[in-house]
């Protein structure tokens, strides 16, 4: 009753799953479920958390849909960067839900000691911290950048140690001080940033490519005036821009492909 590997289906899921196009945020687009023994595991997340659901709407049987939800729901709640009381009962509630019903509709063989885990999770998150938190994926990460520092064979462990402060302080002197735009440029270039070497930075607001002169209707100029209270000023479009982490482009962006 909840089997749905037949090849038909599979397509239809696939179909669902690939025309989704999740915001820059998000390090891979989806992959089809064809290619899940090569799933990386922020695919996984990415599947559990966001796709799974919608993907899974009309497919799978509505009792086992709900039950999925029901992890679903925790995980999400138990991955928020402010996790209040509230949220941490709801995330357990919804694991005990999960768990106390799996063997009904799965059978005992899907009572596996990881299932058995997720009674401990949402407790876990109020003693450690959210799942981010304790996430292994910055190492992972992070074990491929320290490996492009090492430049030769000798005293590897110093070449590390060297490369990493002189980023830590660049870092902290784009933050700390006022720079011209040439030597942010090439700050930024030493970084190793390149989506934004041609950025300019407004406050916390960086816009990306070249500027084209905006054509707006009454409405806009009239809500630009009001803006900038009557002081007539240059503007410019841009298609790209990076607020607070998130990249968001225009429908006008052509090269965007997520």
């Amino acid at each position: 009753a909840f089997y749905i590997g037949a090849p038909a289906i599979v397509v239809n899921l696939d179909q669902r799953l690939l025309s989704i196009r999740p915001p820059h945020s998000f390090t891979r687009l989806p992959r089809s479920l064809c290619e899940r023994p090569f799933w990386k595991a922020s695919e996984w997340r990415s599947w559990l958390v966001f796709y799974s659901l919608p993907t899974l709407l009309g497919i799978l049987q509505p009792r086992y849909w709900q039950h999925a939800a029901f992890l679903v729901k925790a995980v999400f709640l138990l991955l928020q960067a402010k996790i209040s009381p509230t949220h941490l009962q709801q995330a357990g509630s919804c694991l005990q839900l999960f768990v106390s019903r799996a063997a009904q509709l799965y059978g005992a063989r899907f009572m596996t000691f990881n299932v058995h885990q997720l009674l401990h999770l949402a407790t876990n998150v109020e003693n450690l911290g959210p799942l981010w938190a304790n996430s292994a994926f910055p190492f992972e990460s992070g074990n491929g950048k320290l490996t492009k520092m090492v430049k030769a064979a000798k005293g590897a462990p110093m070449q590390i140690l060297e490369r990493v402060l002189v980023e830590q302080e660049l870092e902290c002197a784009l933050h700390a001080v006022s720079l011209p735009s040439n030597v942010m440029a090439f700050c930024v270039q030493l970084l190793g940033n390149g989506d934004t070497r041609k950025a300019i930075r407004v406050g916390n607001v960086c816009v990306f490519g070249a500027p084209a002169m905006p054509h707006l209707t009454a409405e806009e100029k009239q809500a630009v005036n009001n803006f900038l209270r009557g002081e007539e000023q240059n503007l410019n479009e841009y298609l790209r821009m990076s607020f607070q982490g998130t990249i968001i482009h225009s429908q006008q962006y052509k090269k965007a492909k997520k």
